[in-house]
């Protein structure tokens, strides 16, 4: 990889210089829109080995969160953060409920919660059928865990 896209505020240096310096470009490139998936693949290697359940880092605290604009953010570019939540970090979130998460558990129920509140306040409004695949996956793992215990009900 070239320095220049080596880290996450470089790449968002590059579209933002862009952005500056030839909007009309940008725009007719729909470029905003491919900032998210441009940024995806550094932002699954940043939370390859973060464990919502353990750690409970919220999205908001994710170094990558405060790489991508360091305050310059602009109305094109909102969704930025909430696109790559859904595509990168509720993937993500998803898998440790379905691997990690104990439902007998109250501590670990208390950090599932936390982090689904967290994740969904990005995807609430802009991606619901994110929001319902996320309860399905909680509903199914409240099921199993229903059903190990209570096969005889099942």
């Amino acid at each position: 990889v070239k320095p220049e896209f080596k880290e996450v505020p470089l790449v968002v240096g590059r579209f933002t210089e862009w952005r500056r310096k030839h909007s009309k470009s940008y725009r007719d490139a729909w470029a905003s829109l491919s900032l998210p998936r441009v940024l995806s693949t550094y932002v699954r290697r940043q939370i390859l080995g973060w464990d919502p359940l353990e750690d409970g880092t919220a999205v908001e605290n994710m170094p990558w969160v405060g790489e991508l604009f360091s305050g310059e953010e602009e109305d094109e570019d909102d969704d930025v953060i909430p696109k790559i939540v859904e595509e990168v970090v509720v993937p993500r979130v998803a898998e440790v409920i379905k691997d990690g998460w104990d439902p007998s558990s109250v501590s670990s129920t208390g950090r599932a919660v936390g982090m689904l509140q967290d994740v969904i306040v990005y995807v609430l409004d802009s991606a619901p059928n994110v929001v319902k695949d996320l309860q399905s996956t909680v509903v199914a793992c409240l099921d199993a865990e229903f059903k190990s215990h209570y096969p005889a009900l099942a």
